[in-house]
């Protein structure tokens, strides 16, 4: 009897990149101070990561001054990818992974309240990228005065192991 499988087991994280148009770009290294993931059993940590492309950054500013609610989700949603490129750099292997947890800083006036509407950029990806049963992950969405080279936005993320 074969095992079943879960829905989205077939989901190919390559092949829907592919399909986004959307590429794995190589993440430089700064220095040999800190490392940029780091592996426990079955998790893996990513350091913080910017929405930079090879140009530089996608936009600087706060959300609700210079930055728009859509703007911040681009940006959320390039930080995303930045981070499934640490990964794929540090492990070989998208393939073997599943989201876990995000954690997403929003650098934006007191009273802006769409700090969840920004972080979706970034939680849509890992859905498209892995689909519902790999790319569904807890998170949170929180607002800072500011945040490494006046990015908008910066995350963290938690992979796990896939075991199916």
């Amino acid at each position: 009897m074969m095992p079943i499988q879960p829905p989205d087991a077939v989901f190919d994280p390559y092949e829907r990149l592919a399909a986004l148009n959307l590429k794995l770009e190589t993440r430089k290294t700064r220095g040999d101070w800190f490392s940029f993931t780091r592996r426990s059993g079955d998790l893996l940590y990513t350091s913080g990561q910017i929405a930079n492309t090879a140009e530089g950054p996608l936009y600087r500013g706060h959300l609700g001054r210079e930055v728009s609610t859509q703007q911040g989700n681009e940006c959320a949603r390039l930080t995303m990818l930045n981070v499934l490129s640490l990964v794929h750099q540090s492990t070989g292997d998208l393939r073997l992974w599943r989201a876990f947890k995000i954690s997403v800083q929003v650098s934006c006036t007191p009273d802006f309240a769409d700090v969840g509407e920004v972080v979706n950029g970034a939680s849509q990806l890992l859905l498209d990228v892995f689909g519902p049963h790999f790319g569904a992950h807890a998170r949170i969405g929180m607002s800072n005065v500011a945040l490494a080279g006046g990015s908008p936005v910066e995350m963290e993320a938690i992979f796990q192991l896939r075991s199916a």
